[in-house]
């Protein structure tokens, strides 16, 4: 896991380059025991403490408490596009992700990607390579073998 988030435009008080170090990676699901329908894999500047996330029970809840900015990444099931969130700390900005992104699943457990584009004078150029062990439902806030409320 390795890369930058570069801002061309920025202001005095905040660094022009963020190195992202740790990430990631769930695939959704619409109910337990079907097909995946996206991969959602979040990139942090931080590392990402794996007994919290055990607790979490939601990705989303996740980047709520890692230190900014944190890229959420809703990659659909080609692998080809993505739904981008990016909460650089003061807001969070949605973008649609069409150009620049290649995602290898070599096998079920791994998700291999890059993300090498520009968006509204950001660049972003992220390496991953994650397990993807887990399975989280769409909008539920379940994942892995939780029993249902």
């Amino acid at each position: 896991m390795w890369g930058t988030i570069t801002h061309r435009v920025r202001t005095p008080d905040t660094p022009a380059r963020y190195r992202v170090i740790d990430g990631l990676a769930v695939r959704m699901v619409a109910s337990p025991g079907t097909a995946p329908t996206s991969t959602r894999v979040l990139l942090s500047v931080h590392g990402i403490d794996p007994v919290a996330v055990s607790l979490s029970g939601d990705p989303d809840h996740v980047k709520g408490w890692l230190g900014w900015p944190v890229i959420s990444l809703d990659i659909a099931k080609d692998g080809k596009s993505a739904k981008m969130e990016l909460y650089d700390g003061a807001s969070r900005r949605n973008f649609a992700v069409t150009t620049g992104l290649i995602v290898e699943t070599p096998d079920p457990a791994r998700v291999r990607g890059q993300l090498k584009t520009e968006i509204e004078k950001i660049d972003f150029d992220l390496h991953f390579d994650l397990a993807a062990t887990s399975s989280c439902q769409t909008d539920a806030s379940r994942c892995g073998s939780d029993p249902a409320p």
